[in-house]
């Protein structure tokens, strides 16, 4: 659970990061792009470690 609870800050740790730097930023094509990759790329880290989880459990 805990291990879980991790991968889920990590996430929205990504996320909110992301927002950020669009706001920091001005807004433009670019910088959404950068914020999405940053999104995609915390999903996935996140779903890479509930596999490891499961696979481990």
């Amino acid at each position: 659970m805990y291990y879980l609870m991790a991968g889920w800050y990590k996430y929205c740790k990504a996320v909110i990061e992301a927002i950020l730097a669009n706001t920091r930023v001005k807004i433009s094509v670019t910088s959404l792009r950068e914020g999405v990759a940053k999104i995609l790329e915390g999903v996935q880290k996140v779903h890479f470690q509930n596999i490891i989880i499961l696979v481990i459990s």
